[in-house]
């Protein structure tokens, strides 16, 4: 029998610090060698979909109502494929319908796609709502997105208590320079002395200034073929602790 996709969930506290983009990072990285599915359960505000080019018509609120009311067959109606390896699950069309999505339900469709992947990359949004209460207690790594600017040190910084208090020991802090193109606010001294946990950086050198013009002509998932020279170093530096990072032992679920 085929083992359990490890779930990465991607999360933060603050929006607007690139929680989409690094999702999708990750998710074209684990997918150069295993089998990945991209799921985007920030269910209010998610715009994957158009990231990638692709208009659903059916979306994981779709597969959670058919589960609820025993009309599922299969998950194939529900998943868009995005290129070799990499395949995706959309938010709800229509944000009215996340309401309607809850934990149970929910849970049985992830447990249902966990046989057919190696990697489970979820991106959420940023609160500490059931559902990513939920997500959080199935992942293998909850890799929180965080910004340099002292109002998302100071959400973090609580966020990361709250899951010291739940003896949450899987969170990952990755502090993203790389959303914008501005001076350093804090430097990696700073951050980690406010935070007392740090374990990755992307740097300002990985800032995509013709952001807009790739998502807009449907190439933005190929991360490892966009940067060049130091950018592309970086790149590939942060790829294969990706590798790392999940390539750990197995965990119990």
């Amino acid at each position: 029998m085929k083992n359990k996709a490890k779930i990465i969930t991607v999360t933060s506290m603050k929006g607007g610090v690139g929680k989409t983009t690094v999702s999708m990072m990750v998710a074209d990285i684990l997918s150069k060698s295993k089998s990945t599915l991209l799921i985007d359960l920030d269910l209010y505000g998610g715009n994957l979909a158009f990231s990638l080019g692709i208009k659903p018509k059916k979306t994981i609120y779709n597969m959670c109502d058919d589960l609820e009311h025993q009309k599922f067959e299969s998950s194939t109606p529900y998943i868009y494929y995005v290129r070799e390896n990499l395949s995706f699950i959309p938010a709800p069309i229509d944000m009215r319908f996340a309401s309607k999505i809850n934990t149970k339900i929910l849970n049985q469709a992830l447990d249902l796609l966990m046989y057919s992947y190696d990697y489970i990359v979820i991106d959420t949004n940023n609160t500490l709502s059931p559902i990513n209460m939920l997500l959080f207690d199935k992942s293998f790594k909850i890799i929180d997105i965080v910004g340099d600017d002292a109002y998302n040190l100071e959400t973090n910084k609580s966020f990361i208590s709250i899951t010291k208090n739940m003896k949450v020991d899987n969170l990952v802090i990755l502090i993203n320079k790389s959303y914008r193109n501005i001076k350093d606010n804090f430097d990696v001294y700073a951050i980690k002395t406010v935070l007392k946990k740090l374990d990755y950086t992307l740097s300002n050198n990985l800032y995509l200034k013709n952001y807009n013009e790739l998502v807009m002509n449907e190439k933005i998932i190929n991360f490892g073929e966009i940067y060049t020279g130091d950018s592309k170093k970086e790149y590939d530096s942060f790829s294969k602790n990706i590798f790392n990072l999940v390539e750990e032992e197995d965990y119990e679920q």
